[in-house]
């Protein structure tokens, strides 16, 4: 027969029973249901109270009666302009144009000198000549006396302006002044078929010109 020694500090394992265990389980549940059957308490949450306040504003002031705000006038120091140190602008000296020399351009003309620069030449005025009588035709100045006034003993002088064209021809008669209508026919007649001039020219340059002609009529001079 075996003994079985103690050993200080060691509990022997129990034997785990089921009855007990439910049990035990039966009597907690139930010692707890008691104690919330004997005091039940209900929390309940409650909203807090807002307390609300009216306040009331004041109209605004109508457009007519708005309070004028005064204006202080504020302090303002003189304006003292800035002043500038004065400046001196020294004088150019004068420049003498009367002797100008020639202006040496540095070119070579091509015969081993420099070149300068030649002054553009003076424009003359053009040459004018006036139209003159040609003298190969002189005695057809004279025009035919006429019939009317020689027996009537007359005597006139008529005056006209003929323009010469450029190859001596008259191209035009103007009347200044006759003695008579008879005069100024003959001698109209007479300048447009049978004067001639040398044109008046402009630096040898024919152009047409106006020339002024006197015409004598006088009894028993020879033609």
């Amino acid at each position: 027969m075996q003994t079985m020694r103690l050993v200080e500090g060691y509990n022997p394992p129990s034997r785990l029973r089921p009855g007990s265990l439910g049990l035990t389980l039966l009597t907690t549940g139930v010692f707890v249901s008691g104690l919330f059957f004997l005091n039940p308490k209900i929390v309940r949450m409650i909203d807090p109270v807002l307390h609300v306040k009216t306040i009331r504003l004041d109209p605004p002031p109508p457009p007519d009666k708005v309070v004028e705000q005064k204006q202080v006038p504020q302090k303002t120091s003189p304006y003292v302009p800035p002043t500038h140190p004065e400046v001196i602008i020294p004088k150019a000296p004068e420049i003498d144009f009367t002797k100008t020399p020639p202006l040496d351009t540095g070119l070579n003309d091509g015969l081993g000198t420099a070149g300068t620069v030649i002054p553009e030449p003076v424009k003359l005025a053009p040459v004018l000549i006036g139209a003159n009588v040609d003298p190969r035709y002189a005695s057809y100045l004279q025009p035919p006396y006429p019939a009317e006034e020689s027996r009537a003993g007359k005597a006139g002088r008529v005056t006209l302006r003929v323009l010469v064209g450029v190859d001596g021809r008259v191209k035009d008669v103007e009347k200044v002044s006759a003695a008579s209508e008879a005069f100024w026919d003959t001698t109209r007649r007479q300048a447009l078929s049978k004067w001639r001039f040398k044109p008046a020219t402009r630096d040898g340059v024919p152009y047409e010109a106006w020339k002024v002609m006197n015409v004598s009529f006088v009894l028993n001079q020879d033609e």
